[in-house]
C-alpha cells in the first residue's frame, strides 16, 4: 500500500516538473543547447506519467525513472568541471570522482539503463499494455511514449 502511494506520488510529481521545464525552455531558449531532444523527451514523459495515473501503472512507469540515475551522474560530471572550490554539490562531485571516476559510472549507467533496461521496458510495455487490455489509445499512449524515449537515447 505504501509503495503504491509512493509510486503514484512519483508519477504525479514528475508531471509538474516536466511541464514547468518545457515551458521554461520555450520562454528561455538559450537555457539549453539540446532543445530538439529535450522538448520531445518532456512531451513523451508527460504522456507516460498521464498514462501511469490514468491506467494505474505507477509501478511500471516508476521503473522508467531509473534512467534519472544516469542523468544524475551526468550532472555531477558537469559540476566537477566547475572552476574553483564551488558549492557543496560541486565538492560532492569532485569527491565522488576520486572514489569512482564519474566517466566510468556514467558509461556503466548509460549502457545498463539506456541500452538495457529501457529497451526491455519497451518490450514489456508492449505486452502489458496490449490493446486488448487498455484499448488502442492506452497502448499508443504508453508504448508510443516509451518508444520516443528509447529513440531519444541515441540522439
Amino acid at each position: 500500500m505504501v509503495l503504491s502511494y509512493i509510486q503514484a506520488e512519483t508519477a504525479a510529481g514528475r508531471q509538474p516538473y516536466s511541464i514547468f521545464d518545457l515551458l521554461y525552455m520555450f520562454a528561455v531558449p538559450a537555457c539549453t543547447l539540446k532543445a530538439a531532444t529535450l522538448v520531445p523527451h518532456h512531451c513523451a514523459t508527460i504522456m507516460l506519467t498521464v498514462s501511469a495515473l490514468e491506467f494505474g501503472a505507477e509501478p511500471l512507469t516508476a521503473l522508467c525513472m531509473l534512467v534519472e540515475l544516469n542523468t544524475l551522474v551526468l550532472t555531477l560530471m558537469n559540476l566537477k568541471r566547475a572552476p574553483g572550490p564551488g558549492d557543496a554539490f560541486t565538492r560532492l562531485a569532485k569527491a565522488a570522482d576520486k572514489v569512482l571516476p564519474l566517466k566510468v559510472l556514467f558509461l556503466a549507467t548509460w549502457i545498463t539503463l539506456r541500452l538495457g533496461v529501457y529497451p526491455y521496458l519497451l518490450y514489456y510495455f508492449h505486452y502489458y499494455f496490449g490493446h486488448e487490455r487498455y484499448g488502442m489509445r492506452g497502448y499508443c499512449q504508453t508504448v508510443g511514449a516509451l518508444c520516443v524515449l528509447n529513440v531519444l537515447n541515441f540522439k
